[in-house]
């Protein structure tokens, strides 16, 4: 991941950041409500992993939960990152759902995660991070639904900014 990424800096970060959030759906979640339904999967591959290890001691986060990797490589991606700062509320399932397949887990996974009400360790980074580009996404919306060719076939549909605005 990091050999694809020319900020190193920036790109550790982005790990830090997601092992934080894979930690907290590791230890944070109590595991008798709705939440751990939606991680049970992870929890029990987390578990076994642990359990291969020769001692409680080896057990370093990447090595039982290297998923962490899997999603610093979404967070690190500039493209997702604009999808994720410019899209309507109802696409950042799509989102959600690259999550659920990097992580091995079902779209179920991806659609708890993007409908429910409660605020994971994820979405709140996926609130934190829209909230930077607010303004940004309101005028790119409100040009999109301006000069849409069904309101004025003279003008094209606003173009998104730049990737390299998202980092």
């Amino acid at each position: 991941m990091l050999s694809t990424v020319d900020d190193l800096t920036w790109a550790r970060q982005q790990l830090w950041r997601t092992t934080g959030i894979v930690t907290d759906w590791h230890h944070h979640w109590d595991r008798q409500s709705f939440s751990h339904s939606i991680f049970e999967h992870l929890h029990a591959r987390w578990d076994k992993r642990a359990e291969t290890l020769p001692s409680p001691g080896s057990a370093t986060s990447l090595l039982v939960m290297p998923e962490a990797v899997a999603l610093a490589e979404i967070l690190c991606d500039l493209e997702w990152r604009r999808h994720v700062a410019m899209a309507n509320d109802h696409d950042l399932i799509q989102f959600y759902r690259l999550v659920a397949q990097r992580l091995g887990q079902s779209t179920k996974f991806s659609d708890r995660l993007a409908y429910s009400y409660w605020i994971d360790p994820l979405k709140s980074w996926v609130i934190e991070y829209r909230k930077q580009f607010r303004t940004i996404r309101d005028e790119h919306w409100r040009r999109v639904r301006t000069h849409h060719p069904y309101n004025n076939p003279r003008f094209p549909d606003a173009i998104l900014p730049t990737i390299r605005h998202f980092k």
